[in-house]
């Protein structure tokens, strides 16, 4: 998997980090963005797993109490 097409704008954006000093080459900025969207999957299962568990604690009955 050597070969990577990137869009024209996606080009820029690696070649601009690597211009600017931030990265050493085109490998170490795509394996950044990798290591980021680990992270970001991996934060949004474990926020799916909250909400799971939330909506399994929440009472079953949500209508409001009539008003007397």
């Amino acid at each position: 998997m050597n070969n990577i097409h990137l869009t024209d704008e996606d080009r820029r954006f690696v070649e601009g980090k690597v211009r600017g000093g931030f990265y050493k080459d085109s490998s170490d900025v795509i394996h950044a963005g990798l290591q980021s969207l680990q992270r970001e999957i991996e934060l949004k299962s474990l926020i799916q797993e909250d909400l799971d568990d939330i909506a399994a604690d929440a009472p079953t009955n949500t209508k409001a109490p009539e008003r007397s």
